[in-house]
């Protein structure tokens, strides 16, 4: 029983650190950007906003097809809160113009002020 206890444990601060490092690495990514900008704005917003609302939406009816593989990876990729979210903002991001310094692209391409 102890062992088992244990081996939760170990688990769950597995799981607690890998978030918090994922967590921070996307706030990394989203405070490069000029915040201030309505089309930054509207990228993050309708990103949280679809990958919170889509995967609920396809949990509640998911798609059905004849072909079962296919069937069950779109049910899996849009029931994703995090890859429907990340798709969403790539997808954005590339298509709403925007120079290389509002998108936070300069900001990686510099070197990090220490």
């Amino acid at each position: 029983m102890e062992a088992n206890i244990i081996g939760w444990l170990h688990l769950c601060a597995v799981y607690l650190t890998a978030f918090g490092i994922l967590a921070m690495t996307g706030l990394e990514l989203v405070l490069r950007a000029k915040i201030s900008l309505s089309r930054n704005q509207i990228l993050i917003g309708t990103s949280l906003m679809l990958g919170l609302s889509l995967p609920a939406y396809m949990k509640e009816n998911p798609v059905q097809l004849e072909n079962t593989s296919l069937m069950v990876f779109i049910n899996v990729v849009l029931a994703t809160p995090m890859l429907v979210s990340g798709l969403w903002a790539f997808l954005l991001d590339n298509i709403l113009p925007g120079t290389a310094e509002e998108r936070g692209i300069k900001g990686w391409l510099s070197e990090p002020s220490s």
